[in-house]
């Protein structure tokens, strides 16, 4: 399973840039569903630092959890210092304040008041 998740997966260096998917819990519907991030370490062979123009983000990234990206849109100089959680940093992109917003789970018109959307 390793070699073939090796296969699969090209091995990044330092200073690339990589997308990363942001989960639906974590951000409003108007929020962008990825982020741009560097590779700003590598730990244990395995597990990535990424940083963004707002900081480093606190968790560690294994190699299935982005996609390499092909332009540079970083470098790691412009990476923020400070750590920082996913959610904060797609709070402060977000053009709505952050994760405000509710889902409505409807499978029809939602006529009853009890909606989470009403």
């Amino acid at each position: 399973m390793k070699a073939t998740s090796s296969k699969k997966f090209q091995k990044p260096t330092l200073g690339q840039n990589v997308r990363i998917k942001i989960p639906d819990i974590d951000r409003a519907k108007m929020d962008p569903r990825s982020i741009i991030a560097i590779i700003t370490d590598v730990k244990d062979k395995e597990f990535y630092e990424l940083g963004t123009k707002l900081g480093k983000l606190k968790a560690l990234y294994t190699r299935n959890q982005f996609t390499i990206w092909k332009d540079n849109f970083l470098s790691i100089e412009e990476v923020g210092m400070e750590e920082i959680s996913v959610r904060e940093v797609v709070n402060k992109l977000s053009l709505v304040g952050g994760r405000g917003f509710r889902k409505c789970n409807c499978s029809k018109k939602c006529t009853m008041k009890m909606c989470v959307c009403k």
